[in-house]
């Protein structure tokens, strides 16, 4: 499980991490490939980013994220 804390000290470009419907992902490679920019992944970096996914990913997507996956969050 990671805590909280632990998901809020990968907040930066080199190491994000974010959190989806509770699950941790580590997106920091993913930056340079995100098709909406990296400055979106940077602002949700060290947090929950389950709204901003529903609203800009379609459902397809979220099978995707698997190869990131950290574990889930407390």
């Amino acid at each position: 499980m990671i805590s909280h804390e632990e998901l809020q000290r990968h907040s930066s470009g080199g190491d994000s991490w974010l959190a989806i419907h509770g699950m941790v992902y580590n997106v920091s490679r993913w930056h340079d490939r995100h098709p909406g920019g990296s400055d979106i992944l940077l602002a949700y970096a060290g947090r929950d980013a389950s709204d901003q996914f529903e609203l800009f990913h379609p459902p397809a997507v979220a099978r995707r994220l698997k190869p990131f996956l950290v574990g889930a969050l407390e």
